[in-house]
């Protein structure tokens, strides 16, 4: 017989959680790219990334705590590490532009000089 520990059952909700909150910022963000709202788009897909990741890490190990970390390439070495994954080659990059889109979101930050809203990194959302 399996015995799940409570707080196991819990984390495998949240990790749950985050999947649910990921698919409905993946279609906002996709709404979002095809009505050409490019820089909020990035913004959800940002969103979209990050609960993905922190989903898969807490289905891998129900005890982790990043419930506040925010920084993709952070959740991505994390994941990485956690499945013993091979780094894909242009995954920084891709992960950059996001973080870029992310940080940008406020009007008192200045724009990172690497922003932009080109719509090629959009093809790595799906």
């Amino acid at each position: 017989m399996l015995r799940v520990s409570m707080s196991s059952t819990n984390n495998q909700s949240l990790a749950i959680n985050f999947l649910n909150f990921a698919v409905r910022n993946y279609i906002s963000a996709r709404i979002l790219y095809l009505n050409n709202q490019l820089h909020d788009a990035g913004v959800m897909s940002h969103e979209a990334f990050e609960k993905v990741m922190k989903a898969l890490i807490y289905f891998k190990d129900p005890s982790s705590k990043f419930g506040s970390i925010h920084q993709l390439n952070g959740l991505r070495n994390e994941l990485y590490r956690s499945f013993g994954l091979a780094e894909p080659k242009d995954a920084k990059e891709i992960f950059n532009y996001y973080e870029d889109c992310y940080a940008y979101r406020y009007p008192d930050k200045k724009q990172p000089r690497s922003f932009s809203t080109n719509t090629n990194m959009f093809n790595s959302l799906d």
